[in-house]
């Protein structure tokens, strides 16, 4: 084997190694994110379940006042790290917006909860329009 061939064969072989390498790196990065995915999936949606248990076991009186609510929830359930949860009034006054989101997958969960759905109203009182 001459001089030329064993340089050619090694840039061959070097060249093999670093291609080789970056789609081990890439493969390694994108089994972390799949497995940051599922993690945050699974957090948000623990925490999601928690917080409709709790409402749906409030006792609270109509009308609703979402931030009032808020402050009640999160002291009954403390917000996880990276997770961000938001109650907020529907457009239509027909109910709380119960809105989490994992900040850092941007997953996002949703759900409206009623005074009448949930029992949070007596049939004795109306709610104001």
């Amino acid at each position: 084997m001459t001089l030329a061939e064993v340089l050619v064969a090694g840039v061959i072989v070097s060249s093999s190694c670093c291609a080789s390498l970056q789609v081990w790196s890439q493969t390694v990065q994108t089994s972390q994110a799949a497995r940051d995915l599922v993690q945050g999936g699974e957090r948000l949606e623990l925490q999601w379940l928690l917080s409709r248990r709790w409402l749906a076991a409030a006792e609270l009186g109509c009308p609703l006042d979402p931030l009032a609510l808020e402050v009640d929830l999160d002291e009954a359930l403390p917000r996880e790290a990276g997770i961000s949860r938001r109650l907020a009034m529907d457009p239509n006054r027909e109910g709380v917006w119960l809105t989490l989101e994992h900040n850092a997958t941007g997953l996002l969960r949703r759900q409206l909860f009623t005074a009448a759905g949930s029992g949070w109203c007596s049939s004795s009182r109306e709610t104001p329009s």
